[in-house]
């Protein structure tokens, strides 16, 4: 089982835009819609 880095590098090197970011706090993806800085952009 990989960790959620190696998923999200995979993902990531697929141009499919990809964060880690706190599930348990509100809105959190609608603050990374919006372009907040929230989380962590993984890119390669």
């Amino acid at each position: 089982m990989g960790s959620k880095l190696d998923y999200a590098q995979k993902a990531a090197s697929n141009n499919i835009p990809t964060f880690i970011a706190n599930g348990k706090k509100k809105n959190t993806i609608i603050d990374i819609i919006e372009g907040k800085s929230v989380g962590t952009k993984v890119s390669l």
